[in-house]
């Protein structure tokens, strides 16, 4: 196996695994350059944030203390909202 990460969000770009005949082919769903990765929204191979899925309505408690976080889908607050680790360097 061989693996390549940026420092681009911790981006597994790409991850190369042999196949039956010894052959190494490329398993990661991903973008062609690092440019479309900077332009177009997604979390492609990144690491994600604080904390993976979503957090209902962006809103937890903690010691009695209720926090909002941002919502940046659909309401509910995912992977480390809007300035999750995937937009890291």
């Amino acid at each position: 196996m061989e693996a390549a990460i940026t420092n681009y969000g911790g981006r597994l770009v790409p991850l190369m695994v042999p196949d039956r005949e010894g052959r190494l082919t490329d398993v990661v769903l991903g973008h062609d350059s690092i440019q479309d990765y900077v332009n177009i929204d997604g979390n492609f191979g990144a690491l994600i944030g604080r904390y993976g899925n979503r957090i209902n309505q962006g809103r937890f408690t903690l010691d009695s203390i209720e926090y909002q976080l941002p919502q940046n889908n659909y309401g509910h607050c995912l992977h480390g909202g809007p300035k999750g680790f995937h937009h890291s360097i």
